[in-house]
């Protein structure tokens, strides 16, 4: 069982990937940023609505479920990490956060977040979650 725990300094881990087992401290913040033991993961693949400064009250709501999504998937279950961005080789976002893919019992988080349209593929720049409703 993994346990949740936010941590406040994040300081990157020395290996290219990590597995989660017990007793590591890991903490989702929303659907495609997590605390891994103290350094502060951005899933490099996808795109998920804001929580913190979200738009709008539909990218809010659509935040909370994909990070209560990412939650279940991660939870009590063997994680990897694979540092880096496949796509530009960036280690490193310009928040500071390490970028990687996660996968959870072998299959790929982001892709999974998108299959249940809770995420959309990352392009490279954020696009809006809030559309005109009628």
């Amino acid at each position: 069982m993994c346990y949740f725990y936010f941590v406040v300094f994040p300081e990157p881990m020395e290996s290219a990937h990590a597995s989660l087992t017990k007793g590591q401290q890991l903490y989702v913040i929303d659907g495609d940023t997590i605390w891994l033991n103290r350094e502060k993961i951005r899933i490099a693949n996808i795109d998920t609505p804001e929580i913190s400064d979200a738009k709008c009250e539909s990218e809010l709501a659509r935040g909370l479920e994909a990070k209560a999504a990412l939650k279940r998937l991660l939870d009590g279950n063997e994680i990897q990490i694979t540092r880096g961005d496949p796509k530009t080789r960036r280690m490193i976002d310009q928040y500071g956060r390490t970028l990687a893919l996660v996968r959870v019992n072998g299959k790929d988080v982001g892709e999974t977040l998108i299959g249940r349209n809770l995420a959309r593929r990352w392009i490279g720049k954020r696009m809006p979650w809030c559309f005109l409703e009628n």
